[in-house]
């Protein structure tokens, strides 16, 4: 099986969710790295400043601040990250 290019980002703010991302891909081996950012502002700076290649954005609907929806909504307003077109 090919090994997938570019990382997962989870944005939640459960701090126990990433090392359960991270166990339920251990075994399947085909993702270089699990991203984990815990408040969807900065989540959206990391997106806009970083140059790695993000393969999918896995976002908690329920999030102190900004909730998953309006994070996806600011994806979408954003020419340049709507254009990167990144599964969410």
């Amino acid at each position: 099986m090919k090994k997938i290019t570019g990382k997962i980002l989870l944005v939640d703010d459960q701090p126990y969710e990433e090392l359960l991302l991270k166990e339920a891909l251990a075994s399947i081996d085909q993702f270089a790295k699990v991203e984990y950012i815990s408040n969807p502002k900065k989540a959206l700076e990391y997106l806009k400043e970083s140059c790695d290649k993000i393969f999918l954005i896995i976002c908690d609907i329920n999030m102190p601040e900004m909730n998953g929806l309006d994070f996806k909504k600011e994806i979408e307003k954003d020419d340049y990250l709507h254009e990167k077109s990144i599964p969410l």
